[in-house]
């Protein structure tokens, strides 16, 4: 009862008679940043009608009818809409109502493909579709840099949050209520806000790059201190990419806003890449057996043969996605059905002896369920077509917003110089989720994924200088 009126409420407020249409946007963000959704189960607030829905997702599919609501009552957006962000918005919704559709129809006809999966899973698109509700809600609604900056400033307000939750909880482990909730089974860090260990690194990205942004535009070098401190909560997750992307995002802000070329900045980037697997694999030496890896003890000494093994599940993830083509298993299935008896082991002639063919095995026997460990072939399994064709614009549109904003340098103005310096820092972030992905199988946070592309093509009389 309570939470009926106070979603009535928020829908009257922020939908119908809010003159400022842009406040559903950050009322919808923080609910997405701050709403507890941790816990060692991955859902915290649950609600007991819906067996497997969090409260986290309801919340945020209210949030994001208040923003459909303001853009029915303001229409004038259409015009605003470039060609590219259109037909990429049009992709992606044919690409939900296709996967859910086929999902569903498989789900019911028993297909022995397809095992039974929570309905939290069932609705894994609701993810997608409201980061596809914010795009068009930032399309519609952010007038001003400002309000641009404001969202920003709410992301690096997450990203500042798991910085003290981490101190707190990890580093200083101080006995403070819901510790439990702040660390997964396994013990490693994936704090009280995020839906696991993974998902939390976007924002942590994003943070990176706001802050580079502000530091930029502002002249106000001291906020870089925050970056180190962004670390904080990486470590007691246990993930290594992600310090590889931390600096990445780093380096490519650089490059890009000093205008090096091209070839320049790919044989930088190559030498950082290939330097830091190396010292990554050799790191055990240095700090591997210090007591606070006690966790996870192979968390360096098996950085080689960790991307051995991997590639198992990348050739166990391309063999499903071949064989589900062309609509794919379904969103957010492809971890149940990776050891399906009922898929062949056609690709199993590319599987080397040892730690890869080891995990293969077990992967494909069913001892092992996980997904490919790669975003790009776990995508393309579980959308099918449609994934590879969205993986194919994805691609496109970072190379045709690279070149727009190369053509553009280092613009004249200041309202220009903050268009630019945002657009730099949408690309190292992008870029910086990019590799992360290679070894991770999914995006949980699309919208702030989906914000970048906003960014990058919303044209330059689509938004106007801050109001003296």
């Amino acid at each position: 009862m309570i939470i009926t009126i106070l979603a009535i409420g928020y829908i009257f407020y922020f939908g119908i008679i809010s003159n400022r249409p842009v406040h559903a946007l950050y009322a919808f963000l923080l609910i997405v940043l701050f709403f507890p959704k941790g816990g060692n189960n991955f859902i915290y607030f649950t609600i007991e009608e819906l067996p497997g829905v969090s409260m986290a997702i309801v919340l945020q599919s209210i949030a994001s009818f208040a923003i459909c609501l303001n853009m029915l009552r303001f229409k004038d957006y259409h015009s605003r809409i470039p060609r590219i962000l259109r037909l990429f918005c049009h992709l992606v919704f044919i690409t939900i109502i296709v996967s859910f559709t086929m999902g569903m129809i498989r789900q019911l006809a028993g297909d022995p493909l397809v095992s039974a999966v929570k309905a939290e899973e069932l609705a894994w698109n609701v993810h997608m579709l409201m980061g596809l509700i914010f795009l068009l809600g930032c399309i519609a609604f952010i007038r001003q840099i400002q309000q641009l900056e404001m969202i920003f400033m709410i992301i690096l307000m997450g990203g500042m949050a798991l910085v003290v939750e981490s101190i707190l909880y990890v580093y200083l482990a101080l006995p403070l209520p819901l510790v439990n909730y702040v660390f997964h089974e396994s013990g490693r860090y994936h704090s009280i806000f995020y839906f696991d260990f993974v998902s939390l690194v976007f924002v942590i990205f994003a943070s990176i790059g706001f802050i580079l942004y502000f530091g930029f535009t502002r002249n106000f070098r001291t906020i870089y201190i925050l970056i180190p401190l962004l670390f904080l909560p990486i470590l007691p997750t246990f993930q290594r990419t992600p310090i590889i992307s931390n600096i990445l995002i780093v380096i490519i802000f650089l490059l890009l806003y000093k205008n090096v070329s091209f070839i320049s900045s790919l044989i930088i980037l190559s030498v950082f890449v290939i330097g830091s697997q190396i010292l990554l694999s050799k790191a055990d030496e240095i700090i591997g057996n210090l007591e606070f890896f006690s966790v996870r003890p192979e968390y360096f000494e098996s950085y080689l043969r960790s991307w051995v093994s991997r590639a198992g599940a990348y050739v166990r993830g391309l063999e499903i996605s071949f064989y589900a083509l062309p609509f794919g298993v379904g969103a957010a299935r492809m971890p149940f059905v990776m050891g399906s008896p009922t898929t062949p082991t056609f690709l199993s002639d590319f599987v080397q002896p040892g730690e890869m063919e080891s995990f293969y095995t077990d992967i494909a026997s069913r001892g092992w369920i996980t997904g490919p460990h790669n975003f790009y072939v776990n995508f393309f399994g579980e959308y099918g077509l449609f994934g590879i064709i969205l993986i194919i614009m994805f691609i496109y549109m970072c190379v045709k917003g690279f070149k727009v904003t190369r053509k553009s340098g280092k613009r004249i103005s200041k309202h220009q110089q903050k268009l630019f310096a945002s657009q730099i820092a949408s690309h190292a972030i992008l870029l910086g989720i990019g590799f992360w992905l290679i070894f991770y199988h999914y995006i949980y946070y699309w919208l702030l994924f989906f914000l970048l592309f906003v960014i990058l093509f919303t044209p330059e009389e689509c938004i106007a200088p801050n109001k003296n």
